[in-house]
Order: structure tokens, then sequence, then C-alpha cells
């Protein structure tokens, strides 16, 4: 439904929809690779409170692991973002 909709869309929409996934998958991609980074740097647990489903205590191995799937996530809606917007 996305892609046919960014397809339909008249080309300033587009390029805003483009430029809204760029964004979007940046950030997560620069989060999940500060994730990975500081559970490489930071070894103790984490405790999480107030966050729902995600509260606990996350060991170092699953804040690495979380961070890398956010960052694969995000690398591939930038990649997404870039194949499909307009050339020229």
């Amino acid at each position: 439904m996305l892609i046919r909709l960014i397809f339909m869309s008249g080309l300033v929409m587009r390029n805003f929809l483009t430029a809204l996934l760029c964004g979007i998958g940046m950030g997560m991609l620069v989060g999940g690779i500060l994730t990975v980074v500081g559970g490489y740097l930071d070894r103790e647990d984490q405790v999480l409170e107030h966050m729902g489903p995600l509260s606990g205590v996350w060991h170092a191995n699953q804040s690495r692991f979380a961070g890398a799937i956010l960052a694969s996530f995000g690398s591939g809606i930038f990649a997404f973002a870039l194949l499909v917007r307009r050339k020229g």
C-alpha cells in the first residue's frame, strides 16, 4: 500500500514521503548503531522501567542484538526510500 501511495502521488508528495522515509530509516540506523556500541562499551545489565513490554533487565547481549535488528530495519527503509525517489 505504501508503494502504491508513493508511485501514485504527485512530485511534491512523493518527495515528501521519500524524505520522511529517509529520515526515519537514518534515525533507526543511527539508533541501532549507537545501541550496539553502547552494548559493547557497557557490559553491565540495564534496567528499563516504564517502557511497556520492553521493561525489565536487559543484558548487554540482548541490547546488542536489538540494536543490530534496529540498524538492519533502518538501513532497509533508507535503501527503499532511495530506490523509489524520482530521478530528475
